[in-house]
């Protein structure tokens, strides 16, 4: 498997929200995620406690999440004045 093309993921619940934190695994990767942007799927495996027999697939983000490019220019900015 190609572990430099990870997405670590981390799922939180609170107050009846799920919260999703997550992280290319590589600098490279990073960078072309978030050109391409993330889409957010949301797969129920159990209802009511309940196994599915066939999994439920959900698009959460029908348009990909990208990153905000004003914040991404001072981070390239701020990694270029850092280049020794």
């Amino acid at each position: 498997a190609d572990t430099s093309r990870r997405l670590l993921l981390r799922g939180e619940v609170q107050n009846q929200r799920v919260y999703l934190r997550w992280a290319a695994s590589s600098p490279t990767f990073w960078q072309e995620a978030n050109v391409q942007g993330y889409t957010v799927r949301r797969k129920t495996l159990r209802r009511n406690g309940v196994a599915l027999t066939t999994p439920t697939v959900q698009v959460l983000t029908p348009t990909p999440l990208k990153p905000n490019t004003d914040q991404m220019r001072r981070l390239d900015s701020l990694n270029q004045a850092s280049d020794p």
